[in-house]
This record gives structure tokens, sequence and C-alpha cells, in this order.
């Protein structure tokens, strides 16, 4: 019986840690983010600037990027693109005309303006949002609602990109 006494006393004293085991969606973040690592992107969050017609509730995004080489001769152009047609970003604000003419499910615009879409764009789930390339880095913003091998497509999309960024003659958006 004592046993049974001091067995439950420690149960009741270790009761209060239970609150900081991760939870589900904790730990497939987790996963994910360990994953997109160990495939060579570093993962962060990032104030992703959609513009003011994607009535986006958030500011802060999750980006999976491919850290750069400086740029040798000329610093590289900050360009970020992002999806306007995945569902209704717009809101209906931009007119058929203003869109590039690309299929419906592969609308990207860029920031500045006119900038050509790389080509990994339209190999990208609806569920990432935007990409950019600055002077140390390029990436991706996703809300990470895929799986592991989601991740690791967009590994190898963002670093056969950085590849083709540090190339000799490398292309700059």
């Amino acid at each position: 019986m004592s046993y049974l006494l001091v067995g439950l006393i420690v149960l009741v004293a270790l009761a209060p840690l239970w609150q900081f085991r991760p939870s589900k969606v904790q730990r497939k973040q987790a996963q994910l983010r360990e994953a997109a690592a160990l495939a060579g992107l570093f993962v962060e969050f990032r104030d992703c600037p959609l513009p003011d017609y994607a009535d986006r509730e958030r500011k802060q995004w999750v980006f999976y990027g491919a850290r750069l080489q400086p740029a040798r001769s000329k610093p590289r152009e900050s360009v970020f693109w992002h999806r306007v047609n995945d569902g209704g970003v717009t809101g209906g604000v931009l007119a058929a005309a203003e869109l590039p003419t690309m299929g419906p499910e592969q609308c990207w615009l860029s920031k500045p303006a006119l900038r050509p879409m790389p080509d990994l764009c339209s190999e990208l789930a609806n569920s990432w949002v935007a990409v950019s390339v600055s002077d140390n880095s390029c990436g991706a913003f996703w809300d990470e609602s895929g799986d592991s091998d989601e991740v690791q497509k967009v590994a190898k999309l963002m670093l056969a990109w950085k590849r083709l960024l540090e190339s000799p003659g490398g292309v700059s958006p």
C-alpha cells in the first residue's frame, strides 16, 4: 500500500511536466524543418511582403532557403515573386489583363515588377505562396502544410537555383 501511495505522489508531482511535450503539429513542423536542414536548406521566419490586396492574416511565414555566396562583381538584385491566383489571393482586385499570360494555377507577379519568373515556380505546390532571391539567399515561403517528400522536392529545386545563381556569369533574376 505504501508503494502505491509513493507512486501516486510521484505521478502527481510529474503531471505538470506533460504540458511540455510537443503536440502533433509541433512534431510535424520539427520533422519538416529537420528534413530541410538535412537536405541543405535553412529554415527561418521572415516577413513575407505580400501586397495589400493579398488578404493574408499574417506577415510572418516560414522561409525555406539556400544560402548564396555573395556576388563578386555586383550585388544580386533582390526580387520577390508571389502567387496571385491560388484560390483568390487577389480577391478579384486585379483584372485579367494585369495578370501574366499563364495558366490560372501558375500566375506569379514580381516585385519589382516585370522580372521573369524562375522556372522553379511552375513546380511548386499551391501551399508555397512566394519565392525570393537576394544577395545572400534564395528560397520560398510556405505554410508547412505538406510532408517531408515535398520538402525534399523543394530542396532539390532551391539547390539547383542556387547553383544557377552562383555559376560563372550566374543568372540574376
